[in-house]
């Protein structure tokens, strides 16, 4: 069977599915944000239990240790003269989570930017934009929201 990976994503994008065993009335295959809080003991997920600039939520979402400190920039940012490119991995093992990639001029009203799968490898998924620079600042962000 097919799993779609991201449910906000486009179906049409071949990118956007993984296979899976068959599950007739299943969820899609992962370990489930209750399950992981359980198991790495979380009180919050706000919090960043291994002080590594990471709330649990986000290391939930991209599949790292919250006990852990680790180097990994989730969102990476790269400059042109004439653009800018944010690229992000999404962890497909995480079916109940979508990561986002979100953008604001002020710090204070983020709106979601649609990013599609560029590449997908294993159980990640890439995600990239090239916005082009004007001359209006912006600021880009990576937020989870977890599906009911």
């Amino acid at each position: 069977s097919l799993t779609k990976i991201a449910e906000n994503q486009y179906g049409n994008d071949y990118l956007n599915w993984r296979a899976a065993a068959g599950s007739p009335g299943a969820g899609a295959p992962g370990l489930s944000y209750d399950d992981w809080v359980i198991s790495n003991n979380i009180t919050s997920p706000n919090l960043d239990n291994d002080s590594d600039g990471l709330s649990n939520l986000i290391e939930y979402a991209l599949g790292t240790d919250p006990a852990v400190s680790d180097d990994q920039v989730p969102l990476n940012i790269t400059l042109s003269p004439s653009a800018v490119i944010a690229s992000y991995e999404v962890n497909t093992l995480r079916p109940d989570a979508d990561l986002l990639l979100e953008s604001s001029s002020d710090l204070v009203k983020w709106s979601p930017v649609n990013s599609p799968p560029v590449a997908l490898s294993g159980d990640r998924q890439l995600y990239s934009v090239i916005q082009p620079i004007t001359g209006i600042r912006f600021f880009y962000r990576l937020a989870v929201r977890l599906k009911p």
